[in-house]
């Protein structure tokens, strides 16, 4: 597969973690709902674009779109983790929300052919549990992640 083809078929995810709930760190995700398939809770992000300079860039542009969070100026975004399931290459930054700004928005976003229902904090056990399939491979790696923020 030609690089330009496999960048267009790109997916890439934010992993927000509120590291100020230090007993239990919370993850933020999104409840969306595909083309009238029951609601489902994934990681926020979407697919890169031709018109995106990077894999940041488009990390950066889906997580204001979806939540209305703003990564800060300044804060350097490297790839957390990388996967292919289903012919499409996923891609994951890990970010704190400290690294963030915004507000979380409060009402169902449009985004394309879903609809963004609502926005939840959820512990790793709920991830692992409530998790859409296709990002759940990162949960290992962000388990370690997890006992550096304890």
């Amino acid at each position: 597969m030609a690089e330009a083809d496999e960048i267009s078929g790109c997916f890439v995810g934010i992993i927000i973690v509120d590291e100020y709930s230090w007993v239990v760190p919370k993850f933020l995700v999104v409840l969306a709902e595909w083309n009238g398939n029951p609601p489902q809770h994934k990681f926020p992000g979407g697919m890169h674009k031709t018109t995106d300079r990077d894999f940041e860039a488009t990390a950066r542009r889906e997580l204001q779109d979806e939540t209305g969070f703003r990564i800060r100026q300044g804060v350097v975004l490297t790839v957390f983790d990388n996967y292919k399931i289903e012919d499409q290459r996923k891609y994951f930054f890990l970010v704190k929300k400290s690294k963030c700004r915004g507000k979380l928005r409060s009402t169902p976003v449009p985004d394309g052919d879903s609809v963004i229902l609502e926005f939840k904090w959820l512990t790793y056990e709920e991830l692992e549990r409530d998790l859409l399939w296709k990002h759940q491979p990162p949960l290992t790696k962000l388990k370690e992640q997890i006992k550096g923020l304890k």
